[in-house]
């Protein structure tokens, strides 16, 4: 079962690889309701060069370690700022129901 700590630690991976802005764990870990089959859901707030999946798989990638089933979501900003509250995009539940684990104060 994911805890806080492995979370703590997926999140360190991240931040140190990625230089990411935000960091948002949302879904079933966040709501306390994570089950032994649960994932993990990660919202990855970045400005990124290229493409958005290839920063994705990087970002997957540099998990696989931690052998945890995992969601990663990469957005700028804009992305969200734009699309947080159109249909069919997570960004809004991620961003009402979510856990900030990561905030890059250098901004």
């Amino acid at each position: 079962m994911i805890n806080e700590h492995i979370v703590q630690s997926m999140t360190a991976r991240i931040a140190n690889a990625f230089s990411p802005d935000k960091i948002i764990v949302f879904g079933s870990w966040a709501r306390n309701e994570a089950t032994k089959d649960s994932d993990i859901d990660f919202l990855v707030i970045t400005s990124y060069k290229g493409s958005k999946k290839d920063v994705q798989v990087a970002i997957r990638r540099e998990l696989k370690g931690f052998g945890i089933p995992k969601d990663v979501i990469v957005a700028s900003k804009e992305d969200i700022e734009q699309k947080k509250d159109l249909p069919g995009y997570i960004y809004g539940t991620a961003l009402r129901e979510g856990k900030v684990v990561y905030e890059r104060t250098d901004q």
